[in-house]
């Protein structure tokens, strides 16, 4: 074996030690995800960020009316462009979502007991429903 050879040798034996290295770096770091993943304050922030992220597309669609698959083959804005002059409602959820469940549910935990403890149960679910139809209203007004 001359020089030439025992120096390749030697740097494939150095790379295939590296990618050891590298793997076993990797194989770490994939435990601490997972354990990480499965603590219970991590299940519960990644289930409510799902559920607004589809109540989110939900309201997109609803409120995009039946021609927002047009528009968006047509290179328009997509679902929240029939809004019109709304406020992007799924946009304000996406803020909801952007704002963290650290401070979502103190609000939502304070809001929920004022309305409890108010007993404007009903009141609520009645203006949130009328909420809802003003808002079917308005993005399928023809402007």
């Amino acid at each position: 074996m001359n020089k030439e050879e025992r120096a390749a040798l030697a740097a494939a034996k150095e790379k295939l030690v590296l990618e050891g290295q590298l793997y076993r770096v990797s194989v770490v770091h994939a435990k601490a995800q997972v354990a990480h993943a499965l603590r219970p304050d991590a299940i519960v922030h990644s289930a409510i960020e799902h559920a607004l992220g589809v109540v989110q597309q939900r309201l997109a669609g609803l409120f995009g009316g039946a021609g927002s698959k047009g528009r968006e083959a047509q290179g328009g804005e997509g679902a929240s462009a029939g809004l019109g002059g709304l406020a992007s409602l799924a946009g304000i959820i996406g803020l909801v979502k952007g704002m963290g469940l650290t401070r979502a549910l103190p609000i939502a935990l304070r809001v929920g007991s004022f309305v409890a403890r108010r007993r404007l149960v009903k009141p609520a679910l009645i203006a949130g429903a009328a909420a809802v139809a003003a808002g079917l209203w308005l993005s399928r007004r023809k402007p």
